[in-house]
């Protein structure tokens, strides 16, 4: 299936997503999740997974802590969610601004080769447009085309994030 999750902007789509890509992880050995960074860098989106595992927040994950059992929650959780990665079965991928559709659809396609239950979250998807054009001059409308392509191309499930834009009373 193809879903998406939208929300007000700083409406926690992130953390959503990254809840439910951890259940995945977590519920199912036999998959593979790519969870695409689109709107943060990979590093902050690995905070964030570490946080939910170790139940602190990501402030607490990105500073030295004085409470060394806060620490060690945190260390075991980066352990736990570096072995998910070691495994196969987690990877976290940032964009670029050049968004090269044929370049991400090959390497999706090698990992689909490698891992038949692959699953593809792709979190912070802004202003979803969509367009049938091959020269989509707008990288967000390039996005989101690219988006649904990748589904009809793969055929795996796709979780796709972001926000509700408005102008006046109509929903871009």
């Amino acid at each position: 299936g193809y879903y998406f999750l939208s929300s007000d902007p700083f409406g926690f789509k992130s953390y959503a997503l990254s809840s439910f890509a951890l259940d995945l992880v977590e519920g199912n050995p036999d998959a593979k999740v790519i969870y695409v960074a689109l709107d943060s860098p990979r590093r902050q989106a690995f905070d964030r997974l570490v946080a939910m595992i170790a139940g602190v927040s990501e402030a607490d994950v990105r500073k030295q802590n004085k409470d060394d059992s806060i620490n060690e929650k945190i260390h075991a959780a980066t352990q736990e969610l570096i072995g998910f990665v070691k495994s196969d079965r987690l990877e976290i991928w940032e964009d670029t601004e050049t968004f090269k559709f044929n370049l991400l659809l090959k390497e999706l396609q090698t990992e689909l080769s490698e891992k038949q239950k692959l699953i593809l979250i792709i979190d912070g998807m802004d202003h979803l447009r969509i367009s049938d054009r091959g020269d989509i001059p707008d990288l967000n409308e390039r996005r989101s085309s690219a988006a649904i392509d990748l589904y009809k191309e793969l055929d795996i499930p796709v979780f796709i994030s972001g926000s509700v834009t408005k102008d006046g009373d109509k929903l871009i």
